[in-house]
C-alpha cells in the first residue's frame, strides 16, 4: 500500500544495510579502523612516556576516535542486523569504545584526585 509506514522505512533500511556493508569492506575504511585502534591503545602511553605538558590535543585525537568507533558500530548495526547485537563482537566493539572515556581528561570519571584525606 502507498502509506504503508512499513514499506516506506523498509526500503530505507534495505539501502543502509547495504552501503554500510560495502562501506565496511572497503579497505581505506579497513585500514582508517585500525590506525584508530592502534593509536587508541597506544597513544596515552607515548604521551606519558613524552612527557606532555598538557592533555588538549590526546582529548581530541582521543574524542576523535571515540566518534569513529560509534559510527563503525552503527554500519556494522545496519549492516549485520540484530545477529550483529547478539555477537561477541558487538560487546567487544562497544567495551571498546567505551573505554575511551577513560582516557580522556576532560571527564573526571575514575580520576585520582589531588586532595589528600586527612
Amino acid at each position: 500500500a502507498l502509506g504503508d509506514p512499513q514499506r516506506s522505512t523498509s526500503w530505507w533500511f534495505a539501502v543502509a544495510r547495504r552501503y554500510g556493508g560495502e562501506a565496511l569492506r572497503n579497505k581505506g575504511l579497513q585500514l582508517l579502523m585500525f590506525s584508530c585502534l592502534l593509536a587508541a591503545l597506544l597513544m596515552p602511553d607515548l604521551w606519558v612516556l613524552v612527557d606532555m605538558s598538557h592533555n588538549r590535543d590526546l582529548d581530541v585525537i582521543l574524542t576523535l576516535i571515540f566518534f569513529v568507533f560509534l559510527v563503525e558500530l552503527a554500519l556494522q548495526g545496519l549492516s549485520m542486523g540484530a545477529a550483529y547485537f547478539r555477537s561477541a563482537f558487538f560487546w567487544m566493539d562497544l567495551l571498546g569504545a567505551l573505554s575511551l572515556i577513560f582516557d580522556l581528561s576532560y571527564l573526571p570519571l575514575l580520576q585520582a584526585s589531588d586532595e589528600k584525606d586527612v
